[in-house]
């Protein structure tokens, strides 16, 4: 599930970045990735948080902040509010 949860987030983290640092990438393209990174990341990085709270600590919490800072950066980069 690890595996699985790493590579859905860095799926999204890279779309994210190629769109946001794309000349001219249109507010509907930003809007979209801004709400997947909210909607989809963000719940899979709180289910991980949790599992692990649940299963001793097994991920890193340094690790998954490290995660969830990156993509609150690409949100806060491009000065997005919704």
């Amino acid at each position: 599930m690890v595996l699985a949860a790493h590579k859905y987030l860095r799926n999204v983290y890279d779309h994210a970045t190629r769109v946001l640092h794309s000349d001219g990438a249109d507010p509907t393209r930003i809007a979209f990735h801004v709400d997947r990174i909210s909607s989809d990341a963000l719940p899979v990085l709180l289910e991980l948080a949790s599992e692990s709270e649940c299963q001793g600590n097994v991920l890193p919490i340094d690790w998954l902040e490290g995660i969830s800072t990156l993509f609150a950066e690409v949100v806060a980069c491009y000065g997005w509010s919704g």
